[in-house]
């Protein structure tokens, strides 16, 4: 059976799926990755048996589309800091910390983009946006750099290994919903119910397992001294 995914929530919940469905002699899963912020997510349905979408509060581009829909969960979207930010030793940040900052963005329209207008809304203040990429890696590696602040998703996000911090952000919505889509023909097969049940067992494993951010304590150096 075919599964498409975005690449992040390909990268949380795939592998250990497709480790525990070969363990178990289950269904063999053929992985296609497609462009996240592509928002046609519903039209992928025709062409894979299950579609793992996401979406920010507020929007669900497949609302109305007659599709089943399995809720798998919902992620925290956090601010990365670099290692000695003034910020690094805040336990929670909230949008007036960060209005004065230099951030690391995604391109206009694509969903993080939208949390970043929350935040110019809750302060009544536009963001100093110098730097504008889609890769969540590109844009972490320009924050341990020193060049702005940026938005990430807190499962996937990368550390202090590569020399960035990670903190909650109060005050506005910050997460994103986590969902398999797929058409009611193909949810009632036993391969494809199989598949989205292992996906639902992995993100509540994930959810549980996961641990909260870091301590700031540690961080409020410079982390080359």
């Amino acid at each position: 059976m075919t599964v498409a995914t975005f690449p992040t929530a390909g990268q949380m919940l795939l592998p250990a799926v497709i480790s525990t469905l070969t363990a178990a002699h289950g269904p063999t899963v053929t992985l296609a990755d497609r462009d996240p912020e592509s928002g046609d997510f519903p039209a992928l349905t025709m062409d894979f048996d299950i579609v793992l979408a996401h979406s920010m509060p507020g929007t669900r581009a497949w609302s109305g589309k007659g599709l089943r829909n399995l809720h798998l969960l919902t992620e925290p979207l956090d601010i990365a800091l670099p290692i000695g930010h003034r910020l690094a030793g805040v336990s929670e940040l909230t949008p007036e910390q960060l209005v004065d900052e230099a951030w690391i963005g995604v391109p206009i329209g694509y969903p993080f983009d939208g949390l970043m207008h929350d935040i110019e809304v809750a302060t009544g203040t536009p963001l100093n946006v110098v730097q504008r990429v889609t890769d969540n890696r590109i844009s972490e590696a320009l924050v341990a750099a020193g060049i702005g602040i940026g938005i990430v998703p807190r499962f996937t996000a990368s550390g202090a290994e590569r020399g960035i911090v990670t903190r909650p952000l109060t005050g506005v919505d910050a997460s994103r919903h986590i969902v398999a889509l797929m058409r009611p023909e193909k949810a009632e097969r036993f391969a494809v119910r199989t598949v989205a049940e292992a996906l639902r067992a992995e993100a509540v494993r994930l959810q549980n397992a996961h641990n909260p951010v870091e301590d700031p304590a540690p961080y409020t150096t410079p982390r080359w001294t």
